[in-house]
């Protein structure tokens, strides 16, 4: 099967959102913890290589790397969003001091 440039994007942003919500629950279940979010999103990373290296020439370069690099980041991202909206009130009386 053939991905058009549209369907490659529409995996991307679902990729992007579903990490943001992987963050977001390891938050909800470990919010002490600063290093979880990270070893979630690495392990995520390391269950999709080796998927990517299967698809390697189904996909451009581009897409593989729009889709392994942020992984990561973007679970972390989510954490610290959820930690955010979860303690409001904690999160701007730190930002203003």
């Amino acid at each position: 099967m053939q991905f058009t440039l549209g369907m490659e994007i529409a995996r991307l942003v679902m990729a992007a959102v579903t990490s943001l919500a992987a963050g977001a629950a390891t938050g909800a279940i470990a919010p002490a913890s600063r290093l979880a979010p990270w070893i979630v999103g690495l392990v995520l990373v390391a269950l999709f290589v080796p998927a990517h290296v299967h698809l390697w020439d189904r996909f451009p370069l581009w897409y593989h790397l729009t889709f392994l690099l942020p992984l990561a980041p973007l679970v972390a991202l989510g954490a610290q969003l959820a930690s955010r909206m979860a303690h409001p009130a904690t999160t701007r009386t730190a930002e203003h001091q």
